[in-house]
C-alpha cells in the first residue's frame, strides 16, 4: 500500500527571512507532505507570498513572526493547510475572519495577538475545525468558542476564566475528555 513521506522543516530563530523563502520556494513545493515551522523567524507577508498555492503544506507555525492581517491572504491560498499557529503575531479579528475560508483547517493556536472573542467566533465558518488552543482566554472568549460546533479538542489558558464559563463549557458536548 502507498506510504506518505512527511517532511518536517524547522528553523532556528532568525535563520529564515523573506529572501530565503523566495529562493527556496520551488524546492519546498516538491516535498510531498510538509510540516513547516517558521517560528520566531524574520518572515513577513512578503515571504509568505512565495508559499501561495503550495499544495503540500499541512502544518504551518508562524508564531513570533511579523504576520499582520493583510498577510493572511497568502495563507488562505494554502488549500491543504490543516494546522496553523498564529501566536505572538500582529493579527486581529480581521485576519481570523479571513482564515475561515480554509476548508481543511482542523486546528488553530491563538496566543498573544490582537484578536478578540468576536474574531474567534468568526472561526465558526471553518467546517473542519476540530480543536482550538486559545491562550489569554476569558469568559467572553469561552462563550464565543461555544459557538464552534463540533470541537473535539479545546485548550484554554487565561487568568480571566472564571466559574461563569462552566455553563458554556458544559454545553460543548462534542468535546472529548
Amino acid at each position: 500500500r502507498p506510504t506518505t513521506v512527511f517532511h518536517w522543516i524547522e528553523f532556528a530563530p532568525g535563520d529564515v527571512d523573506d529572501a530565503w523563502l523566495h529562493a527556496h520556494g520551488d524546492e519546498i513545493r516538491r516535498l510531498s507532505y510538509l510540516i513547516l515551522s517558521l517560528r520566531d523567524t524574520r518572515v513577513t507577508g512578503e515571504g509568505l507570498s512565495a508559499m501561495r498555492g503550495m499544495q503540500n503544506l499541512h502544518y504551518l507555525d508562524l508564531s513570533g513572526t511579523q504576520l499582520e492581517d493583510a498577510d493572511v491572504a497568502h495563507i488562505t491560498a494554502l488549500s491543504t493547510l490543516a494546522q496553523l499557529d498564529v501566536s505572538r503575531t500582529g493579527i486581529s479579528d480581521r485576519a481570523l475572519a479571513g482564515l475561515s475560508s480554509l476548508s481543511a483547517l482542523s486546528h488553530v493556536t491563538i496566543d498573544s495577538t490582537q484578536a478578540t472573542p468576536e474574531g474567534v467566533a468568526a472561526l465558526t465558518a471553518c467546517p473542519q475545525l476540530g480543536s482550538v488552543m486559545l491562550v489569554d482566554a476569558n469568559d467572553e472568549s469561552v462563550a464565543r468558542i461555544n459557538q464552534l460546533n463540533g470541537l473535539v479538542g479545546l485548550m484554554l489558558r487565561g487568568e480571566s476564566i472564571t466559574v461563569a464559563s462552566l455553563p458554556a463549557l458544559k454545553q460543548m458536548q462534542s468535546l472529548q475528555i
